[in-house]
């Protein structure tokens, strides 16, 4: 065991210089979109996207700067792994584990699918967040009634789906176990 815990001490530190390192990267992503720009044999930019505000949401130093944070982010991970009480940065955030679970109301259109999900009371929806501890809800087209409050951001264009959020990846694969028998008996 004394091996394992210097091959993790060596991991850990490996890590923590590539956090570093993407925190220095970071501090001169401007200058380094710069450059990039006016490099001939760089790849082509996407066609520009636009966010509700109007400005432009993937410019280069939007897309680098998005790289940078998934570097950073997976290497902070790894760490949390190996030593659960590491402190990450203050700026961290911790992407919880979701999934996506589309309801096949195409498939069967005069079936009942939130009904059954939420169930009488939301008591349905409630056991299953419970039993699984993620938290269960309805997005996508047709989720929320017309004149209550709005879908969420993001949402509204999605198709319908159930959205499973949990703090860990076996949460998450739980309550798709309970979901899914759900969204499969649609023989009725």
């Amino acid at each position: 065991t004394l091996f394992r815990s210097d091959q993790q001490e060596q991991e850990v530190a490996l890590l923590v210089m590539q956090v570093d390192s993407c925190k220095q990267r970071l501090a001169s992503v401007d200058d380094d979109a710069k450059a990039a720009a006016m490099d001939p044999n760089r790849s082509p930019s996407p066609p520009p996207t636009y966010g509700a505000d109007g400005a432009r949401n993937n410019t280069r130093v939007l897309r680098m700067t998005k790289q940078i944070m998934s570097e950073r982010d997976n290497s902070i991970k790894g760490i949390l792994k190996l030593q659960p009480f590491y402190q990450p940065p203050s700026d961290y955030v911790r992407e919880r584990p979701t999934r996506k679970l589309y309801i096949p109301i195409k498939e069967y259109p005069n079936y009942n699918f939130i009904g059954l999900i939420i169930g009488p009371r939301g008591n349905t929806q409630k056991k299953m967040e419970k039993e699984s501890g993620c938290k269960i809800s309805i997005r996508g087209k047709g989720s929320v009634k017309s004149g209550a409050r709005g879908p969420a951001k993001g949402d509204e264009e999605d198709e319908l789906h159930v959205l499973i959020t949990g703090d860990t990846d076996e949460q998450a694969d739980r309550a798709v176990e309970l979901c899914m028998p759900l969204l499969q008996s649609s023989t009725a």
